[in-house]
């Protein structure tokens, strides 16, 4: 008894696409082999029931390709549109203002120096500002120290670390502190007298 057929050539010699040969050897030996022939018969009722599926399916549905869907190659202005389109962000992203979040002071830095005692006292230095409770609630007014400027600012940015630098300005020679920070910038500025 020769070997039994697959069921890929058995689905293969179903569907005709044996060559002339092998389509002879395949029926000879389906004339031996029970087993192979009830194996090509399972075969040959599963493309029936699959026909009879197909045969039952509207017209569309049994459609063989969908149609294809051909894009249009860009033009020289929708190039030039994309091109403006990421200046634009490009520019944006550039020119944005920056928000730096505030950072703690580390170990490292230094205070300030004191206010020398030539300057005249701040308004208001010795009496604590209170604020009145509203009626409705328990607690208790909150001192409040009024905030002591020694330093002047030059910007609205917060001061990360810096380097104080004495200097003399104009041609009277005024004596001065100025705090530099880490890029050399003029950040604040006290005058001493």
């Amino acid at each position: 008894m020769r070997r039994c057929w697959s069921e890929g050539a058995l689905r293969a010699y179903l569907d005709r696409e044996l060559p002339p040969e092998d389509i002879e050897r395949a029926a000879a030996h389906l004339g031996e082999c029970p087993r192979c022939e009830a194996r090509r018969a399972e075969l040959a009722g599963r493309a029936a029931r699959v026909s009879g599926f197909m045969n039952v399916l509207p017209e569309p549905a049994r459609a063989t390709s969908l149609p294809l869907i051909r894009r249009q190659p860009r033009t020289a202005w929708q190039w030039a549109a994309a091109a403006a389109l990421a200046a634009v962000v490009v520019m944006a992203f550039v020119l944005a203002p920056k928000r730096l979040a505030p950072v703690a002071p580390g170990p490292e830095s230094t205070p300030l120096p004191p206010v020398s005692s030539a300057l005249p006292p701040p308004p208001n230095a010795g009496s604590p500002v209170q604020t009145a409770a509203p009626r409705h609630s328990n607690r208790q007014p909150v001192r409040v120290r009024p905030a002591v400027d020694y330093y002047l600012a030059l910007d609205d940015e917060p001061i990360e670390t810096g380097v104080v630098v004495r200097v003399a300005l104009g041609p009277t020679e005024i004596p001065a502190d100025v705090i530099f920070d880490q890029l050399g910038r003029a950040r604040a500025i006290r005058l001493i007298e």
